[in-house]
């Protein structure tokens, strides 16, 4: 017989599913409906956008809000324990940040960046349905990423470089 650890992993790796997959233009975010069933009616998020509510709703809106930003993001599972009603996930978030949304104003040089990051979970589990999330993304990682990209392209546009001097004219 499998055990509650096994069965609320199982639960864990679905809900994750839905919202990876739900980044797909072929899913949408119109699936998201379908982590209802997951999710007890009292569930708690834990880290929240600052003004909304604790609840499966503000994720689905905040999940909405990250795919704007980075529309081709996929999420890898890299590590997953459990002891007891909780499951902690580790996973690896990778895309193509356009900004706007996540990290601040539109980027302004060229295209899209790529951008990969960890992020951390704690669901706790009762009666097979996820009652509260606990999550830390590393946003300071994606940060990083994003502004050293964002300076090497404001480094493209200026008109010399600093390891090559502007040419003078011979007189």
């Amino acid at each position: 017989m499998r055990g509650a650890s096994a069965a609320n992993q199982d639960l864990v790796r679905t809900t994750e599913s839905i919202w990876d997959e739900s980044t797909d233009p072929a899913w949408n975010s119109a699936k998201l409906p379908a982590l209802d069933q997951y999710f007890s009616a009292d569930f708690r998020l834990h880290e929240t956008i600052p003004g909304r509510p604790p609840t499966l709703e503000a994720a689905k809106s905040a999940h909405g809000m990250a795919i704007a930003a980075d529309p081709n993001r996929r999420l890898q599972i890299e590590e997953m324990v459990s002891a007891g009603n909780k499951v902690f996930l580790r996973t690896r978030v990778t895309g193509t940040e356009r900004g706007g949304t996540r990290f601040g104003p539109e980027t302004a040089f060229g295209d899209p960046k790529p951008c990969a990051f960890e992020s951390w979970n704690i669901y706790r589990v009762e009666s097979g349905k996820v009652i509260e999330q606990w999550g830390l993304d590393d946003l300071r990682l994606a940060l990083i990423q994003m502004r050293l990209q964002l300076l090497r392209g404001l480094i493209e546009t200026l008109p010399f470089r600093a390891d090559s001097p502007p040419s003078s004219a011979e007189g």
